[in-house]
Parts: structure tokens; C-alpha cells; sequence
């Protein structure tokens, strides 16, 4: 009884969290409509124009809420099924590299991922293709958010022992040596002067983590505050002893108690 209610508590816990992260932004939305409906802008077009903008930035932000909650509830479910196969990560990556462009020359930020490293192995593991193409977009668009314009974000995958690793460093903002150990805490980010204007939901890190223990890998971060960061995943290289060992035929999500309720 006292598991379940620590279950229970921590369940609570979570969705008061998502519930204040939605109000925030649909308070925001509400007060912007407000204005524009009283025709307290009508006469200023430049003004008008400002909060559609904030509008349109504040509903982006919460269909990536949604999105990442649903993933993370979708995570937490451990009998759901999912197509586990080998994943090839220089292609998927590739494939990841190509979608982000945009926003890396949106963000006035350098994109770079060197292929001739990744010609001596296979460099494929065993896993959810989907969920991984969402662990390789989660570090990469943070790097890309987070870096400095002019900036650039490399992107480098080798193999260390047994496991593929994938290293995604920024010359961006960096973080305190502080903050490192909560980063993958749902809704939980790094607060400075800088980060303020930076929209995001606090969830794409605690997503890595999910998809990670999900393919029993696991994520190192590295950081110099002012300097850069670089977040680096390892993930069981197919075939080799490490990966038999962990995934005994199959890849399940671990259950951590925090699951969206279902109706």
C-alpha cells in the first residue's frame, strides 16, 4: 500500500506540472486575444502584428508540450508493443541532419556532421527506428536552440568498446556545473539572464533518457559554462556481447511511474 501511494503522490505530482505548464501559455494566448478584441491595437499594425507573432510562438510551444508528453506517457508503458529491428545510425542520422537544417540556418547556426568516420563499422543497433530518429532530434535541436548565432553544432558517431556513440557538441550557452545533474528531470530547466527568451517544455531531455534506458544505453553529458556543451548518447552496437546481454531478444520501456493517466 504505501508503493501505490508513493505512486500515486508521484502521479499527482506530474500532472500539476503539466497542468501549470499548459496555463501559462493559454493564459498568455487569452490575454493577447483580449487585447485584440477590445481594438486596443487596431490603429498600431506593427503592434498587431507583435502579438499574432507571441500567438503563434505560444501555440508552437504548446503543440510541442503535447507531443512530448504523449511520447514520454508512451515510454512509461511497458506492454506497449513496438517494431524493434537494426536501426543503421548513419543513415537515420543523416536523414535527422537534413530535417533540422532549417532551424540550424533559422537560429544563424553552423550544422555539421563529417560522414568519413562513420565508414569503418556498420554502426547499427538493435531498436525502435522511430524512437530513435526522436532521441537523435531531441539533442540535436537543443544543441541547435541553445547554441549562440554564429555558432555551430558538430555532430560526430564512432564506436567506444561495444556500444555506438553519438556526440552532439554546441558552442553555445554551456551550463552550471550545478544544473548538470537535474537535466533530464521533467520540466526542468536551466534558468539564466540567456535561457529566458528560449521557449522549450522542459521534457526533450527527459525524453532521451526514456528512449535510452528503452534500448539499455545511456547518456553522458559534458559542459563548460560559456563554452559550449556536448551531450553524448551510447547505444549496444548490434551483434557484440553487450547488447546480447542487455536486450535478451527484445527492448522494453522501463516503467517509472509517471504515465499520463487514460480515460
Amino acid at each position: 500500500m504505501t508503493a501505490l501511494k508513493e505512486i500515486e503522490r508521484v502521479k499527482a505530482t506530474f500532472v500539476n506540472m503539466v497542468l501549470h505548464e499548459l496555463r501559462a501559455p493559454l493564459c498568455a494566448v487569452g490575454g493577447y486575444l483580449d487585447i485584440m478584441l477590445e481594438g486596443l491595437a487596431r490603429n498600431d499594425p506593427e503592434k498587431e502584428r507583435k502579438m499574432l507573432a507571441r500567438m503563434r510562438a505560444r501555440t508552437e510551444g504548446l503543440l510541442t508540450l503535447v507531443d512530448d508528453l504523449l511520447t514520454v506517457s508512451r515510454l512509461d508503458q511497458a506492454h506497449v508493443s513496438r517494431t524493434i529491428a537494426p536501426v543503421a545510425l548513419p543513415e537515420l542520422l543523416s536523414e535527422t541532419v537534413q530535417l533540422l537544417g532549417a532551424d540550424a540556418d533559422a537560429h544563424r547556426v553552423r550544422l555539421d556532421y563529417p560522414r568519413g568516420a562513420t565508414a569503418a563499422a556498420p554502426l547499427t543497433v538493435m531498436g525502435n527506428r522511430e524512437e530513435l530518429q526522436q532521441l537523435l532530434t531531441n539533442l540535436l535541436s537543443n544543441a541547435i536552440k541553445y547554441d549562440r548565432p554564429g555558432g555551430s553544432v558538430t555532430v560526430k558517431l564512432d564506436t567506444v568498446g561495444e556500444h555506438v556513440r553519438v556526440a552532439v557538441s554546441d558552442t553555445g550557452l554551456g551550463i552550471p556545473a550545478e544544473a548538470i545533474p537535474n537535466l533530464g528531470r521533467e520540466f526542468y530547466r536551466v534558468k539564466t539572464p540567456e535561457t529566458r527568451e528560449i521557449v522549450g517544455t522542459g521534457l526533450g531531455l527527459s525524453v532521451v533518457k526514456r528512449i535510452l534506458a528503452a534500448h539499455h544505453g545511456r547518456l553522458e553529458i559534458a559542459s563548460v559554462e560559456g563554452q559550449g556543451s556536448t551531450f553524448t548518447a551510447l547505444l549496444p552496437m548490434l551483434g557484440g556481447a553487450a547488447e546480447k546481454a542487455a536486450t535478451a531478444g527484445s527492448v522494453s520501456s522501463p516503467s517509472v511511474g509517471l504515465a499520463l493517466p487514460t480515460s
